[in-house]
C-alpha cells in the first residue's frame, strides 16, 4: 500500500500521487496531523473518498487533477470546517457540503454539488471557480460570490441564501441563471455589482441591499413570480437592468424601509404584469422604460409638508391596466401651512404616461384638513397638489 509523503519543508503539506494516498491523506488531516493536500500526480478514484472533518487546503503544485469517475472526491462535514479548493476534479462526481464551507479558488473545479444544513460554497473576490454539473443549495445551504462562479447549469437555491460579497472593482458574476424559491434570501453588499444570465425569485423569496448602491445586471429580466401569489417574492432597493413582476411579485424602492428616504434606485426596464411597485418616503425610482399591463403602483407619503416619492421615466412607457394608489399620511397628519405641489411622476415631454396614470389614480388616507388633487403639468409631470382647507 502506498503512503502519502509529507513535504520535507512543510510538515503540514501531504503529497499524494494516487487514490489510496489521497484517502490516507484525508484521514491524516482529520486526525489533525496535516492541513494541506498537494496532488502532485493525476489519478482516478476507485471509490468515494472520506469526508473532510477538519479544515484543509486541497491543491496541486504541478497542475495535476483528480478524475472522480462518478465517485465523491470532496465532502465537507462539520460546522466551522473549511476546505479551500484550487484543484481540478474532472469527470462526473458528487460533492456535498454539510454545515461546513467549500472555498473555491482559481483553477478549482467540481461537478455536481449539494450545499445543505448551513453548508456553503464561497468564491472570494478576485477568484474564479467552476461547477460543471448541478449546483443546489437547500435547507439553509448558501452560496457566497465575490468573484466569478462559472456554472454550466442553472443554480438552484431552495430555502437557502445567496450573498454577494464583491469588494473593489473585481469582476463578480454567475455565468448562469439563478432559480430561488421557498424563502431564499439574496443579499448584496454595498457598492456591489453582480452579473448573471438571469434570476428568478419564487415563493417567499427576498433580494435586498443595505442601501441603493448595489446592482444586478442580467441578460434576461429578473423575474419575481411566486407559484402562490400570497407568498410574495420581493426585491428591495436594488438597482437592476431589467425586472418583470408577475402576480405576487413586489418591487420596493427606497424610502419604503426605515432610513431609505431620499435615495434613488434605478431599474432600466421595469415591466409590471400583475405585481406591485411600492414607493414611499422621499425616495425615487428611475427607469428608462416603465410598462404596466396589470397590478398596482403604490405611493405612500410620510407627511403633507415635504417631498414625496417619485417615479422618473427617462424615455417612455405605457400603462394599459392595473391600478395606481396614492396614500396620504393618515387622518391625523398635520396639513401643510400653504399649498404644496409634489411631482409624483416625471417623464420626457410629450409622453402620455402621466395622463395614463392620472386616469386610474386613487387618492386615499389624506387628512380632512387637506384637499388633494392631481394634474398633469408641463406635459411631462403628474403633480399632486395639497391645499390646507
Amino acid at each position: 500500500m502506498h503512503h502519502p509523503k509529507t513535504h520535507p519543508l512543510k510538515a503540514s503539506v501531504i503529497e499524494v500521487t494516487d487514490a489510496s494516498e489521497y484517502v490516507s491523506a484525508i484521514k491524516t488531516v482529520n486526525r489533525g496531523e496535516g492541513s494541506a493536500i498537494d496532488v502532485v500526480e493525476s489519478f482516478a478514484l476507485t471509490a468515494s473518498a472520506p469526508s473532510f472533518t477538519r479544515s484543509a487546503k486541497l491543491y496541486s503544485s504541478t497542475g495535476a487533477s483528480i478524475d472522480a469517475k462518478g465517485y465523491s472526491a470532496v465532502e465537507v462535514v462539520g460546522e466551522g470546517v473549511i476546505l479551500t479548493l484550487s484543484l481540478t476534479i474532472e469527470g462526473t462526481g458528487f460533492t456535498q457540503v454539510f454545515q461546513g464551507q467549500l472555498t473555491g479558488l482559481e483553477g478549482g473545479q467540481i461537478h455536481d454539488a449539494l450545499l445543505v444544513q448551513g453548508g456553503a460554497l464561497n468564491v472570494p473576490s478576485g477568484e474564479s471557480f467552476t461547477v460543471t454539473g448541478q449546483l443546489e443549495a437547500v435547507s439553509k445551504g448558501a452560496v457566497g460570490v465575490g468573484g466569478v462562479l462559472n456554472a454550466t447549469n442553472p443554480l438552484t437555491i431552495s430555502n437557502g441564501g445567496l450573498v454577494i460579497t464583491q469588494t473593489g472593482q473585481q469582476p463578480c458574476a454567475i455565468t448562469q441563471t439563478i432559480v430561488a424559491d421557498q424563502g431564499t434570501i439574496v443579499g448584496l453588499n454595498p457598492n456591489s455589482t453582480l452579473t448573471v444570465d438571469g434570476l428568478s425569485l419564487s415563493d417567499d423569496c427576498v433580494i435586498e441591499a443595505v442601501d441603493a448602491s448595489s446592482t444586478i445586471l442580467s441578460a434576461t429580466p429578473v423575474l419575481l413570480a411566486p407559484d402562490n401569489p400570497s407568498k410574495v417574492a420581493r426585491m428591495v432597493a436594488v438597482n437592476a437592468s431589467k425586472v418583470t413582476l408577475k402576480p405576487g411579485g413586489v418591487y420596493q424602492g427606497c424610502g419604503v424601509t426605515p432610513g431609505g428616504g431620499g435615495q434613488a434606485v434605478r431599474v432600466d426596464t421595469l415591466s409590471n404584469e400583475g405585481g406591485v411597485v411600492e414607493l414611499g418616503g422621499h425616495g425615487a425610482l428611475k427607469c428608462t422604460q416603465f410598462d404596466q399591463t396589470d397590478g398596482l403602483i403604490s405611493m405612500t407619503l410620510t407627511d403633507c409638508q415635504s417631498e414625496g416619492p417619485t417615479l422618473v421615466v427617462d424615455e417612455g412607457g405605457a400603462v394599459t391596466g392595473g391600478a395606481f394608489i396614492i396614500k396620504g399620511p393618515g387622518a391625523r397628519a398635520d396639513p401643510p401651512t400653504q399649498t404644496v405641489k409634489l411631482p409624483l411622476v416625471v417623464t420626457v415631454s410629450g409622453n402620455s404616461l402621466p395622463d395614463q396614470l392620472n386616469a386610474i389614480a386613487q387618492l386615499k388616507a389624506f387628512p380632512a384638513s387637506v384637499t388633494a388633487s392631481l394634474s398633469v403639468e408641463a406635459e411631462n409631470a403628474l403633480v399632486l397638489t395639497l391645499t390646507p382647507t
